[in-house]
């Protein structure tokens, strides 16, 4: 065997996923050289365990798969009397035997490979164009004639990027012979994108990152690996938490809490925080509140009389080992309270972040039902939430899912996007290192009510947010679009930025899903009449207004006309006086001229 391969690594955020040292474990065996190339360095800890598993490791300038593959080919990096492979860490397997693979493609007769080629390629909109049939790039092999040729070392000049790459590829090698393992399919889809269920089945060892951010159901990728493979789904689960938004992990990966079960109870530091605005459903929380392990508890309210109240209460109610009282303003509910104590907080494993939610809302059913269901989700199943954070360092954050009532009553893009500036600004002033576009997150993966457990280490840079009292919003608070909205927003996304997941506690009220499509569906209808009569009513103001300005200039021209014909007519009549005159003296002058000819002839 006599085979390199050099295995690109686009290197979001500096990491290296635990699915990128299984792959490179897995295919040491096929590969007499291994080169590592990541666009960019990644953490030390990472560089030293890819150290151990790859012949040489290099750091490419430039952004992607092709950029990296360039650089290391530019670097000397071939394979003589071989064959060459270049791979991308952005797929995940091998989900079968590759060294089967590799040889049937070898043998195959062909100069240059790829798992699958295709011959359309989309534009938009429904729209499609045809290409010269060209080998998708996750994993492309070359023999030594077509890796020594001018063609192929050109390809990879200082000026070659990752767009249509692939087409270039295949126009650029039309002199050598394309042999691909799958089978291209009638319609001359990308097969690897568009239909990666049907590739894992046909035996491709590899399925790539993208489908499962662009595929309309990713339960059916995560289905097919697990019934053509034993691929470790938590690899592409941890994958996606580090590298995807929040919002993009949701619908790729199963973000349930898994209740933990708690060995010790003693060895986890567990504490709360309770903002008590509303003291006479108290005792309600602190009745549930009888948990199997130690934990102190930290009450914020707003008047030393509530917190004398509280104290009284809590004599008779509280299970806690310790409690502590802080009075706070009256403002900013229960965050600004919250990020006020945070850092008293900040040396325990496990804090849960909970608030006397008022029932005083618009219907104060709804407030009821909301407040109880949280209390369901995330208090009654408390030592389970705390287990599932000590049997997973990763966890930073578990939240609830989302209430019945928001089910019936939706949040729309409309409102969230009008939030986007406020959490830019709060994202930058926090010193987050990732980059988000906030304008582009339709939804988000957030607390509804803002109670949660969570590990500080993950909010350390929420937690310490400065916040500046002309910000704040004084009561009564504004149903949306506060800096108080946006904060509340923020808690997943800080603590996947910190490097941690989360996980969403089941909420044991249980609604149809039939119903959200039609609670959807039929929001959206209201909001598209809507639209269309505001459309409408615009074009009727446009319309008018435009009919008042060509009467208007209707009128204005007819002024004109009228000026116009004045003044012709007075020329007329000016010209008509003058030419009386001329005649006349012409006459005159032409008479005088006569009696001067004939008074001559006389003579």
């Amino acid at each position: 065997m006599n085979r390199t391969l050099v295995l690109s690594h686009p290197n979001r955020y500096e990491l290296v996923t635990e699915h990128v040292y299984h792959l490179l474990e897995h295919v040491r065996q096929d590969f007499s050289r291994i080169v590592f190339a990541s666009c960019g360095p990644v953490v030390e800890a990472s560089r030293e365990r890819l150290e151990a598993l790859v012949d040489e490791y290099m750091e490419t300038p430039g952004e992607g798969d092709f950029a990296a593959w360039g650089a290391a080919i530019r670097a000397g990096v071939n394979c003589p009397g071989g064959t060459l492979w270049l791979a991308t860490t952005d797929m995940f397997g091998p989900l079968c035997d590759l060294g089967a693979v590799l040889d049937k493609l070898e043998g195959s007769g062909t100069d240059f490979w790829g798992l699958s080629a295709y011959t359309k390629r989309y534009l938009g909109n429904d729209e499609w164009e045809p290409v010269p049939r060209a080998p998708q790039h996750s994993l492309l092999g070359f023999s030594d004639a077509v890796a020594a040729s001018d063609a192929f070392q050109s390809l990879f000049d200082e000026s070659a990027g990752d767009d249509d790459l692939e087409v270039l590829l295949s126009q650029a090698l039309s002199d050598f012979k394309l042999g691909v393992f799958l089978e291209d399919s009638p319609e001359g889809l990308d097969q690897s994108l568009y239909e990666p269920g049907a590739t894992i089945a046909a035996g491709i060892p590899f399925v790539r990152r993208e489908p499962f951010l662009d595929n309309l159901y990713p339960p059916a990728i995560r289905a097919a690996i697990a019934a053509a493979s034993a691929y470790p789904l938590s690899l592409v689960d941890d994958h996606f938490s580090q590298t995807a938004l929040p919002t993009e992990s949701l619908a790729i990966s199963e973000k349930w809490l898994v209740p933990g079960q708690l060995e010790d109870p003693s060895r986890l530091r567990v504490a709360v925080h309770l903002h008590a605005f509303y003291l006479e459903i108290l005792e309600e929380y602190l009745e549930r509140m009888v948990w199997p392990f130690d934990w102190d508890l930290l009450v914020t309210t707003d008047s030393e009389d509530k917190a004398r109240r509280i104290e009284e209460i809590a004599a008779r109610r509280l299970r806690a080992r310790s409690l502590e009282t802080v009075v706070t303003e009256n403002r900013g509910r229960d965050i600004v309270p919250w990020l006020s104590v945070a850092e008293r907080l900040a040396d325990y494993d496990v804090v849960g972040h909970f608030h006397t939610k008022a029932r005083k809302t618009a219907v104060a059913e709804w407030g009821k039902r909301w407040q109880d269901e949280l209390l369901n989700t995330l208090v009654d199943t408390a030592a389970g939430i705390v287990g599932a954070f000590d049997g997973d360092e990763r966890l930073g954050i578990a939240i609830p899912d989302i209430p019945s009532l928001f089910h019936y009553q939706p949040i729309y893009y409309d409102n969230e996007q009008v939030l986007a500036p406020l959490i830019a600004e709060l994202w930058d002033r926090m010193g987050c290192r990732r980059t988000v576009n906030w304008q582009d997150q339709l939804s988000y993966v957030m607390a509804y009510g803002n109670m949660f457990w969570y590990r500080p280490a993950a909010l350390a840079r929420l937690a310490t947010l400065p916040l500046q009292p002309d910000e704040l919003p004084g009561e009564p608070l504004p149903q949306h679009g506060t800096i108080m909205h946006a904060i509340e927003r923020l808690p997943v996304y800080v603590a996947w930025d910190a490097g941690f997941d989360y996980a969403i506690a089941p909420n044991p009220t249980r609604v149809p899903a039939l119903l959200d499509n039609a609670i959807h569906n039929k929001a959206l209808s209201k909001k598209a009449f809507a639209v269309w009569r505001k459309g409408y009513d615009d074009l009727q103001i446009v319309s008018d207004d435009l009919g008042g300005q060509l009467a208007s200039t209707r009128e204005a021209l007819d002024a004109t006309r009228e000026a116009l014909d004045a003044t012709t007519a007075e020329l007329k009549a000016t010209w008509e006086s003058d030419a009386m005159r001329l005649g006349s003296g012409l006459l005159r002058r032409f008479g005088f001229l006569a009696k001067l000819l004939r008074n001559r002839r006389r003579v």
